[in-house]
């Protein structure tokens, strides 16, 4: 596939609604089962500081590995494949891409959320390589000091043992954040709930393209 194809308004669409997925598959397993895969949860909430989210941020920005990571299970959730995951992902889903359009009516709020995230990105250098768990639960309160206090809540469905657990608490919060980003390009790259059902097999052709072409797994 060529630059041109990377490009395209479809594409974007795909990248963002892949990270979208993966957010929400990540939650649903934390919740559940109390983990979730480390590389792509540290990859993940990487995302948080990049300095600007432009066009086609995630095919510029994600790694092939993390790029297949979220690529298979978005074709897993549009294919139906995950069973009993399906409904709590896509409540995930729907209720962070609600979340964002209202906080992007609340300008003040957004650049405080910044203004906060640039200030975790310089603190994590205090604690040396990796992602740290007080990087974690700084993303989870900035999380739950500000999208927390709107509506639609999202909430989560899961075994109270992991959920009343701190870490996990933080996790989910700090990919709730993520997802929050990713509904932003979705929305972004002209992403709707009519494209979500009238594109699903474009979609579908656009991840075996990547795939075949080895962007993605």
């Amino acid at each position: 596939m060529g630059i041109s194809s990377i490009d395209t308004p479809l594409y974007a669409r795909v990248m963002a609604l892949a990270g979208l997925a993966h957010v929400a598959f990540m939650v649903n397993e934390i919740a559940r089962f109390g983990r979730c895969h480390e590389d792509d949860f540290s990859q993940m909430i990487n995302t948080l500081f990049a300095n600007t989210v432009p066009k086609n941020t995630l095919a510029k920005k994600e790694s092939g590995q993390q790029q297949g990571s979220m690529l298979v299970v978005l074709k897993k959730q549009l294919r139906g494949e995950y069973q009993d995951h399906t409904k709590n992902m896509m409540h995930y889903m729907m209720g962070l891409t609600a979340l964002e359009k209202v906080l992007a009516k609340q300008p003040d709020l957004l650049e405080t959320i910044g203004e906060k995230l640039q200030k975790i990105d310089k603190n994590q250098s205090f604690f040396g390589d990796g992602l740290h768990e007080n990087t974690i639960a700084a993303i989870a309160g900035l999380y739950g000091d500000t999208l927390s206090t709107l509506k639609p809540r999202i909430i989560i469905h899961g075994k109270t043992a992991y959920l009343n657990h701190v870490s996990n608490t933080n996790r989910v919060r700090a990919l709730l954040l993520v997802g929050i980003r990713m509904a932003y390009l979705w929305r972004h790259d002209g992403g709707n709930h009519f494209r979500l059902v009238f594109e699903r097999n474009k979609m579908l052709r656009m991840i075996e393209t990547i795939q075949q072409e080895g962007k993605g797994e």
